[in-house]
């Protein structure tokens, strides 16, 4: 498998749409499509769908090339697509480039190998595969143009192809494959046996057949409108031929008198009146509705909804205006200008089921723009909608991962790896996004640990684990870096828990000092449990003033510090001896400074010389320089029963570790270990129970030293 490097100039050759359905394996190849990069090199990226219950995280085909004249040129196995985490409805592979070998290939047969699925389960089906049936268009099935839009209104309006089932896969009249087990569409909503009933000619006649006679009752009403209208319209005729008549009497009687004449031109303005009023109240809108309701029929909706306003009141002028407002909002869902029939469907509030419309329609405009945004390379945005859809619209998911990812790109390119890493993470199993979120969270602790933001460095670092890269050389550098931050500010104790795990790296054991003599001076009781704890462990390095806080504060429980012996270089016998420099002493193979290290003892370790030369001393494990120990009157560590154990230092002899418990008794709660060969100070001593600054050990598995 080859990876194309994005920025490289890419050629389709060709695309196959000649699909094959895998049955025993569950998984539809919709189509390839065979290119060429500006290097000449030919690679094919396959367009796969599973309809399997089950989560598919991996597949294997072999695949066998052929030219245009059916002769074999190459043979694929093993073709691997891994970390797919493909559900039912999952489209995957059209991002994998698969390198062919010979240069002729334009034909590939596959088979389906193995499939692993996220239960652990693996199928080797040795699938090679059926003909998936072509997508047949509706306007090839159905006989005319008022079924097609019959079918429509029936099922979905989005339907485009013949639904048909085969092999445990259903295609739906909107385009989708899904699972036969599934009796509904998962993208459209629309039922398999809904979709396929209503591919009857004879039902969709029928259907059609009604609908024409409703249209037919709704001309008949409006006919019936105009043969009233014509009637008043006759009636006011005769009303201005009246007048007319009147009028003319009138001016034959100009010298009757001059009450007579007021009368008559009285009722002549009244005539006049009346047909003027006729034509405003009922002739005009008359002539207006069968504009609109012509428009309407033609398709004119803008016309249609002009004139039907205009005449609100007139017979059912308002309820045509919604339903030539609900046509054009059809109309416009079908042109794909989903955000006009948005607007449309929710101008008519309860007609019909615009609401559902409505909220379809503003899913689809928000998948167009976000679509519009992925190719305008506007990520961040498209991320955005297409997580708000995701739940509507299956492909609005997808392709969410893929505007998050490559949203994470480019933040990484501009080296903002905060927000790389969360788009990276929210990009979820798309292409190699959780590798590359692992890598910017690194980058990012690297890129704070630069800044000096230790804290922000040291978290990162823990949260990716030491396994990653060298985060286990940073990590450590960072925590006694945070920690010298947050011994700066004084927060002591915060400081000690970020020390303690890395005591042992660099110069972590001096800023672990020094924290816990800072909480010292600070707390300076004898009643903290704290401050006693830590002068402990300090006076074990000989801390500054540390063993004299202690025998401030605690008189009675100080122990005995050890009196340096003054070396001359010589005059060293046999003996018991103590090593006192902390970082301990080497171990050598002769009794000399240029000879082989072959080990070393710590500080305050007590060991046995057997044999001295100048101020060499031999032990059992090799020889050490005297000057670096002083002579001591302790014996070996003696073997002790149940009690009479002393206090001060002990060396945990138990190899498999001791348990610190919360108070003398084995019964009670454990709240840590020690392990082999850990040296503690034991400060109070109950029956064969000692106390240390971390809780109660048992003495009889631990040494006094």
């Amino acid at each position: 498998m080859k990876n194309k490097n994005q920025n490289q100039s890419i050629i389709t050759l060709s695309r196959s749409e000649e699909g094959r359905i895998f049955e025993e394996a569950q998984i539809i190849l919709e189509s390839y499509t065979l290119l060429r990069d500006q290097d000449g090199a030919l690679f094919v990226r396959f367009l796969f769908r599973q309809y399997a219950e089950k989560t598919l995280t991996a597949l294997s085909v072999d695949a066998v090339g052929f030219d245009v004249w059916g002769k074999e040129t190459e043979k694929l196995e093993g073709v691997q697509f891994l970390d797919l985490y493909a559900n039912d409805r999952t489209e995957f592979g059209q991002t994998v480039p698969v390198a062919l070998t010979n240069p002729e290939t334009r034909v590939l047969s596959l088979t389906v190998r193995s499939c692993a699925y996220d239960d652990g389960s693996l199928l080797s089906p040795d699938d090679g595969g059926a003909p998936l049936p072509a997508k047949k268009e509706l306007e090839t099935v159905l006989p005319d143009a008022d079924c097609l839009a019959q079918y429509r209104k029936e099922t979905v309006a989005s339907a485009r192809y013949a639904p048909f089932e085969l092999g445990g896969v259903r295609l739906c009249a909107c385009g989708s494959y899904y699972r036969a087990a599934l009796e509904s569409c998962p993208v459209c909503g629309v039922s398999f046996e809904k979709a396929v009933s209503f591919l009857s000619e004879e039902t969709l006649r029928e259907l059609v057949a009604k609908q024409k006679d409703a249209d037919e009752k709704k001309r008949e009403k409006r006919r019936q409108l105009e043969e009233e209208a014509r009637i008043r319209t006759e009636q006011a005729q005769k009303e201005l031929d009246e007048a007319m008549r009147l009028k003319k009497e009138e001016d034959e009687k100009r010298k009757k008198k001059k009450r007579n004449r007021i009368v008559i031109i009285s009722v002549s303005s009244a005539a006049v009146l009346a047909l003027t009023l006729s034509s405003v109240f009922f002739f005009i809108p008359l002539i207006r509705y069968r504009i609109a309701a012509s428009a309407l029929e033609n398709g004119d909706f803008d016309a249609a909804i002009t004139g039907f306003s205009a005449i609100p009141t007139f017979g059912d002028a308002a309820e045509q205006k919604l339903e030539a407002t609900y046509q054009k909002a059809a109309a416009s869902a079908a042109a794909a200008d989903y955000k006009a029939a948005k607007e449309l469907y929710d101008s008519l509030g309860d007609y019909k089921d615009s609401k559902t419309q409505a909220k379809t329609c503003g899913v689809e405009a928000d998948y167009q723009e976000a679509v519009g945004l992925l190719e305008s390379k506007d990520y961040e945005k498209a991320a955005g909608i297409f997580d708000r859809i995701s739940g509507e619209k299956k492909e609005a998911g997808e392709n969410g991962k893929k505007a998050h990812y490559l949203f994470a790109e480019a933040c990484f390119a501009k080296t903002d790896y905060l927000n790389a890493e969360k788009h990276y993470e929210k990009a979820g199993t798309y292409s190699d996004a959780a590798d590359k979120k692992t890598e910017a969270a690194y980058q990012y602790a690297v890129q704070c640990f630069d800044k000096e933001e230790y804290e922000n460095a040291y978290t990162r670092f823990s949260e990716i684990g030491t396994a990653y890269k060298d985060v286990a050389t940073r990590l450590p550098d960072a925590a006694i870096r945070y920690g010298v931050q947050l011994i700066e500010k004084k927060e002591w104790e915060k400081a000690i828990g970020i020390l303690e795990p890395v005591a042992s790296h660099a110069d972590g054991t001096a800023r672990l000092n020094e924290a816990k003599y800072g909480y010292v001076q600070s707390h300076k009781k004898a009643d903290d449990s704290k401050t006693q704890s830590y002068l402990y462990d300090l006076i074990k390095y000989s801390y500054k003033d540390s063993y004299a806080i202690f025998v401030q504060l605690y008189p009675e429980l100080a122990p005995k510090q050890q009196t340096p012996q003054v070396r001359s270089g010589g005059g060293y016998t046999t003996g018991l001896y103590r090593i006192t420099p902390k970082v301990g002493v080497n171990i050598r193979s002769a009794p000399s400074a240029g000879s082989a290290k072959i080990g070393s003892y710590n500080v305050n370790n007590v060991v046995t010389v057997l044999e001295v030369r100048g101020n060499w001393g031999r032990t059992d494990r090799g020889w050490i320089c005297l000057d670096y120990a002083v002579k001591t009157s302790e014996q070996a560590p003696p073997v002790y029963t149940y009690s009479g154990y002393p206090t001060g230092y002990y060396v945990i002899t138990e190899r498999s570790g001791l348990n610190i418990r919360s108070a003398p008794g084995s019964g009670s709660p454990k709240v840590g270990v020690y392990l082999y060969n850990n040296v503690v100070y034991v400060y109070n001593v109950s029956g064969n129970w000692g106390q240390t600054d971390r809780g109660w050990i048992c003495l009889d598995y631990a040494s006094p030293r």
